[in-house]
């Protein structure tokens, strides 16, 4: 590696203690594993991140560029580091144009109310920004404001994460001549259910993707979307794989101080948005057909997360009648999850397109059977699990009844989940990140 310290401009859109999905918990993590491998690196956050991570007290563990009016706020949390913010009304790396408008909708609605109350002129109010039309013009709006507030910042690469910092990349690439890599956690395609679509975000990937200098893909099974799908080369496509620094396990006591469980009952768990991408009605569809041939009557199937399917996959429940079996619990802390995998006896994922699946590794590293999609790149680096075709919901009933009807199953899964070993670091895998930098 280089003695020189690469500055490194990283443009990303989630963090904790915001959580929309596993993007903020793998960006912290790379980001602190980088500055420990000689990388000087500024991360930038839109605004409502920052304004969390204030709240909450919460160290970032990395320098962060967040462009604002002033340096005040984040100054009094972590006096060394430089703070601007970015304002913007997109509020999550996976936001869709219709969700957009009416986060837009709403922000003018409450700005429209404040000025009603004021007993101020409008000429003395603080107008604020003025956001993009539409998520599109929004972005480019970011973008161009990036460019601007970066003006005299030095960097030797920028690192975008996803399609909606890709036009930031892309400006400080055309514009001060930077190169620029693209880190695809997810695709269009992956979001749309694995179908080719025809639409503004699928070309403004395929766009981000072929100006790229170089892409990092979180798996094999991503870097061949991103080639079959996408059109784009395959030699300038890197695979990191996302890394899972193990917790400490919580004792007896403390899982079950979270979460009551009667030791006659089977629990089978589905985690994460509950959205097209995930296959929550595939879950559903398993538990019917278990439940149906289930004597005992003693398994229950908990869904643990939120997304836009929600109202969908309730009405499905109610419909087939399994709402003394399936319990939606919605979005789980850290502590509520963890010590929900350990009573957990066994997972399903079955997701129709996964990049990667950090959930995937967490359940291993909690020694939990895993039922898993076909579709998932995590699948590369895990033994010891159940591969399913997504939409074979008979298949995962007969391997959850397996598991509850053979409980020997269930001790060989989780002692050879025990034998596999530590999982990857984020420490080795920002060591392959640090490669790629020195290549500019």
């Amino acid at each position: 590696m280089s003695t020189d310290a690469k500055k490194v401009l990283m443009l990303g859109w989630e963090f904790p203690p915001v959580f929309s999905g596993g993007l903020g918990v793998v960006t912290q993590n790379l980001a602190q594993a980088l500055q420990s491998e000689n990388v000087d690196l500024t991360l930038v956050l839109p605004q409502f991140i920052t304004e969390q991570i204030i709240e909450a007290r919460f160290d970032p563990g990395v320098k962060l560029m967040t462009f604002a009016d002033s340096e005040c706020d984040l100054k009094a949390l972590n006096q060394h580091k430089k703070t601007w913010r970015v304002k913007t009304l997109i509020h999550s790396p996976y936001l869709n144009p219709a969700e957009y408008e009416t986060q837009r909708e709403k922000f003018l609605s409450q700005r429209y109310k404040r000025r009603l109350k004021s007993d101020k002129s409008p000429s003395q109010m603080k107008k604020g920004p003025v956001y993009g039309e539409n998520l599109f013009a929004e972005i480019d709006r970011f973008a161009a404001e990036v460019l601007a507030l970066s003006e005299g910042e030095h960097f030797d690469v920028v690192h975008a994460h996803d399609w909606i910092t890709a036009e930031a990349a892309l400006q400080l690439k055309l514009q001060r001549g930077l190169p620029y890599i693209l880190h695809v956690h997810a695709t269009e395609v992956d979001r749309t259910g694995n179908h080719q679509p025809d639409s503004e975000v699928f070309r403004r990937e395929r766009f981000a993707m072929k100006m790229a200098d170089k892409i990092i893909a979180v798996s094999r099974y991503t870097k061949d979307i991103l080639v079959s799908t996408y059109e784009i080369d395959g030699n300038k496509i890197e695979v990191v794989y996302n890394a899972y620094e193990a917790r400490n396990q919580k004792s007896e006591a403390e899982k079950n101080a979270v979460w009551q469980k009667d030791k006659s009952q089977f629990w089978v768990l589905f985690i994460g948005r509950v959205t097209l991408q995930k296959g929550p009605e595939y879950f559903v569809e398993t538990a019917k057909l278990v439940v149906e041939n289930n004597p005992k009557q003693n398994i229950h199937f908990f869904i643990a997360g939120t997304g836009d399917m929600l109202p969908q996959i309730q009405d499905m429940i109610y419909r087939y009648g399994l709402n003394d079996r399936v319990h939606c619990l919605g979005f789980l802390n850290a502590i509520e999850r963890d010590s929900l995998y350990m009573l957990t006896d066994a997972c399903i994922i079955p997701s129709v397109s996964e990049p990667f699946g950090l959930t995937a590794v967490e359940v291993i590293e909690h020694h939990t059977p895993l039922i898993i999609s076909k579709n998932c790149g995590a699948n590369e680096l895990l033994g010891h699990k159940f591969p399913v075709d997504f939409w074979d919901a008979p298949k995962m009933a007969e391997y959850v009844l397996a598991l509850e009807r053979y409980p020997h199953l269930r001790r060989t899964i989780r002692h050879k989940a025990i034998e596999q070993g530590q999982p990857i670091s984020w420490q080795k895998q920002a060591e392959e990140v640090v490669e790629i930098y020195n290549k500019f």
